[in-house]
């Protein structure tokens, strides 16, 4: 999810949140979700509005109702995928 100043990813590579300063960062380098908690949860909280606005099923929003915790050791969205399966 992209504002004017911000890059918002619910998850990110390692499957924690990331956040990208987009003024500063235009090419979105260098993540910043840890620096900015309370911007996070609120980005987050526009991202369920979205998906509501958009009539995403109750199943779909119960998998995005926790707000993002980008503390999160494994992260809060990962998969651990058995290996036969990939």
């Amino acid at each position: 999810m992209v504002t004017d100043r911000w890059g918002y990813a619910p998850v990110g590579a390692w499957g924690r949140p990331e956040l990208y300063d987009l003024e500063a960062d235009p090419l979105a380098e260098t993540d910043v979700a840890a620096k900015h908690p309370a911007l996070l949860r609120d980005l987050h909280a526009a991202f369920l509005d979205h998906l509501v606005a958009h009539g995403a099923s109750e199943a779909f929003l119960s998998l995005w109702q926790d707000a993002p915790d980008e503390n999160a050791g494994g992260g809060i969205w990962a998969i651990d995928y058995p290996k036969e399966t990939i």
